[in-house]
Formats: structure tokens, sequence, C-alpha cells
């Protein structure tokens, strides 16, 4: 039964039990690029019909097609805020895939056969060099839109945005690395008197490509663009998200010395503060160490052991750590997980 995009969500729904479905006419209206007041609609004719499966924060599959679906663990009026921005990100020179959000789901239209440059970066160093270069020139373009996005927010009557919880997680990561350590672990709060943007996680996992250099990566998951963030932890996020590639050869403290210049470097151009992103590295490390060492599983263990050596490299270079009897446990700890 032909479904006609100008119904209403009630009227689809009750027309369900005649052959059609409001989640073949939501999948027919995004493969045709209808407006986005139709795909809106269609999406809550589909969450009122129970048609679509999701979990909270999971990307899962909307039909056969290359669309994906999630509820993000976002409240109400930041469901509002991301609606708002990406519409207009829709209207500028960003490469995003197509997203629509209503009725509480955030859907995207991804192409097939897509990779994120999470495998990209593994196939070679220079690949991994090219992976990072897109994620800091993709965080670059979104600095430099920062002011108008946040002006349609305001034209649109959204609540004032919240800053992400750096310094709470800091706290949560630190006391986690205490316990697992059996020491006390000695690390200054992360520093964020820099500039601040809309949080767009310029991390490789967020980004699709179907080929390698021949392309402009497309983003995906822009949920946390609904807050503000450090530009410094951005950089971070864009040079030390797993699986790291550091720059260079030789030792990996040499190594890691050059990819903590290079944040500093980056950070400062984007308007950070001298000295920030050391604290934003520690933060980060530490954090993404624990809560991978926490999950049981060979990926989240090999993450975590991948991220060790790196964490006590950051604790025994930065300057405002003093943190070098943690640093010798990390490695003790994952040298006796080796030998298991």
């Amino acid at each position: 039964m032909d479904l006609s995009l100008s119904d209403d969500p009630v009227g689809l729904t009750e027309r369900q039990a005649d052959g059609g479905s409001a989640l073949s006419a939501l999948v027919r209206a995004v493969e045709t690029r209808a407006d986005d007041e139709s795909v809106h609609r269609l999406i809550e004719a589909c969450v009122a019909a129970g048609e679509l499966r999701d979990e909270q924060g999971t990307l899962v599959p909307l039909g056969d097609g290359p669309y994906r679906i999630k509820r993000p663990d976002l409240s109400a009026s930041q469901l509002r805020q991301l609606d708002v921005l990406v519409g207009r990100i829709r209207g500028l020179d960003l490469p995003v895939v197509p997203h629509w959000v209503a009725g509480g789901r955030v859907l995207t239209l991804q192409r097939h056969k897509a990779i994120d440059l999470r495998e990209v970066a593994g196939r070679s160093t220079a690949l991994a060099r090219w992976v990072q270069e897109q994620c800091l020139e993709s965080l670059a373009e979104f600095s430099e839109q920062d002011a108008l996005l946040r002006t349609a927010l305001t034209e649109a009557g959204c609540a004032p945005l919240l800053g992400f919880p750096v310094g709470d997680r800091h706290l949560v990561a630190v006391a986690k690395l205490e316990r697992l350590l059996r020491t006390d672990v000695e690390v200054p709060a992360p520093m964020p008197g820099g500039r601040a943007t809309l949080f767009c996680d310029p991390k490789p996992a967020n980004f699709l490509v179907t080929g390698v250099r021949d392309e402009r990566p497309e983003r995906i998951d822009l949920d946390l663009m609904t807050y503000t963030c450090p530009v410094s932890l951005q950089v971070i996020l864009a040079l030390f998200s797993h699986p790291v590639q550091l720059p260079g050869t030789g030792s990996l403290d040499n190594r890691f010395a050059a990819a903590r210049e290079e944040a500093a470097a980056r950070s400062l151009d984007l308007g950070a503060l001298p000295g920030e992103s050391d604290t934003m590295l520690v933060y980060h490390l530490i954090r993404n160490f624990t809560s991978s060492y926490a999950v049981h599983g060979i990926e989240a263990r090999t993450k975590a052991r991948a991220l060790a050596p790196l964490l006590a490299c950051a604790l025994e270079q930065i300057p405002v750590t003093a943190a070098a009897e943690p640093a010798r446990r990390i490695r003790r700890l994952i040298e006796q997980e080796r030998q298991e």
C-alpha cells in the first residue's frame, strides 16, 4: 500500500494493517531526501508504532539500507539543541552524514561498505598520520563555525549549553586507577582555562570513508555537540584515541614526547592555554585505560594493554605530575597479565 509522506503519523500507524508501515515510509523518505518535517513525522510514527528496534546509546540498523538509528542519552533540551545544530550544519560546507532528530531518536544515513578511520589508521604509519590530519582538520573546520552554530541555538530559543563534565570524570578515573594500582596517584585536575567550543568529538571512530585518501571523510555521531568542551581535549582525542599511532621512529619515550609537543602546538593554535593539553592528556589516558581494564573481553583488554605504556610515559614525562611509582606499577601490572 502506498503511504503518502503527507499523511499524519496517526494515520500511518493505523494503516499498517493494510500492508504498509511507518518504517517503510520512513526508509523511502530518507532515500528520496524528503523534507525534514516529513522525516521527523515519520520517525515519530515509527516510535509510536513500536517499529524501531533500538537501545539507549546503541546504533542499530534501520531496515535493510545504510540507515542507522539510536536513542542517545540526552535530555529533551539537548535533543532540541541537536536538532537545531544538525539542521544548521546541513547548510554548511562540513562533511557530515545526513542526520535527523525526532521522537527521542537520531537517524543517520550512512553509505554501504563504509569503514571508520580506526581501521584505516591500522593499515600503515603513513595512513595513520593521514587519519590524524583528517581529525585535526575537521576540528578546525567545526571550530571556525562555532560562533555561527551557537547563534543558531540562541535564535531557536534553546537552553544554555552544558559544559562537558571533564572534572567529574577525572576524579572518578583517578579513584579507579588508585584502587587498581593500590597506591596514591597525584595528578592535577584537567586545566580547562582556554577556549572551549561545541564538542565535535574528532576521534577516528567518528569518521567514515568508503575508500582511502580519495575522499573527504564524513562525520557521524554529533551527539556531544550539545556540550561545550575545551579545544585542548578535542586535540587530544584526535591524536591519542585508540589505536594510538605515535609519529616518527625511535624509542617509545621519544615518540610520545613528540606527540605531546604536537598536541600542545595544535591546542595553542586553537586557543588553549600553555600546559593545558598536558593535563587533558593525563586525564584522557587515565580514563580510557581504567574504563577498558575494567571490562572483560579481548577487545577491551587489548585496548588497555595498548594504552598502559602511553599512560606510564605521561605520568613520567609531564612536569605537572609526580607519579613515577604509579607508572612503575602500571608497567608491572601489564607485564604480569602477559605472563599469565
